[in-house]
């Protein structure tokens, strides 16, 4: 085993001892498709499917593979023909058996911190779905709540912001100076300490780099 290898399976066993101790189930994988293939097992066929939007989860491919593969009860937000129809998809979610999204930091100590603009991924992720699958690569892993707001803020929604062509202020400065504008996309932000039910939140972690 590389290096590398061997310090993510120490990390592993630290992890998940962190994260089930607070309610989360926890499971780790040294490569995106063991993930995937842990995930296409764990989802039924019949099961109601929906996700937030991630550039971790297109990477993954798991999206383009239940699109592929006949999974009929996918809330397809991404196949809406207007806003109308994939806000309706996205408050149908918070009824679905499954979601999947993933999370802009994670921390050593068990914590989720995410911001959203609407609140479409981080409500459901809360609350309604029965299971709900949080998949994040190792560079999504800081230290402590302080290291992942910043993350969060200074990184993962200035990315964002590119990736929406949305030219707030953080775009010029590169870090997050807390402004007023309209198109602002840092409206809810949301620290997520454990899991209710038990096990409700899986989180998943890849050793690669995936998603900002």
């Amino acid at each position: 085993m590389t290096p590398r290898e061997i310090y993510f399976d120490n990390l592993k066993i630290k992890l998940e001892e962190t994260y089930t101790s607070q309610g989360f189930a926890f499971s780790a994988f040294h490569t995106k498709n063991d993930a995937k293939e842990f995930i296409i097992k764990s989802i039924n066929k019949d099961d109601i499917i929906g996700y937030g939007g991630s550039a971790t989860l297109t990477e993954l491919g798991i999206i383009d593979y239940l699109r592929d593969n006949s999974y009929a009860n996918l809330l397809d937000r991404d196949k809406a023909r207007d806003n109308e129809e994939k806000q309706n998809i996205q408050i149908a979610s918070f009824s679905s058996d499954v979601f999947l999204s993933s999370t802009n930091a994670m921390t050593m100590d068990g914590i989720l911190v995410n911001i959203d603009m609407t609140g479409n991924r981080v409500a459901p992720m809360i609350y309604g779905p029965k299971h709900v699958y949080i998949v994040a690569g190792l560079n999504k892993l800081v230290l402590d709540k302080e290291e992942a707001m910043s993350r969060a803020s200074n990184k993962s929604a200035i990315i964002n912001n590119f990736r929406f062509n949305m030219p707030n202020p953080c775009t010029k400065l590169l870090k997050c100076v807390n402004c007023k504008e309209e198109s602002r996309i840092c409206i809810y932000t949301s620290l997520i300490r454990g899991s209710f039910p038990k096990g409700r939140i899986h989180v998943i972690l890849i050793n690669e780099e995936l998603g900002f």
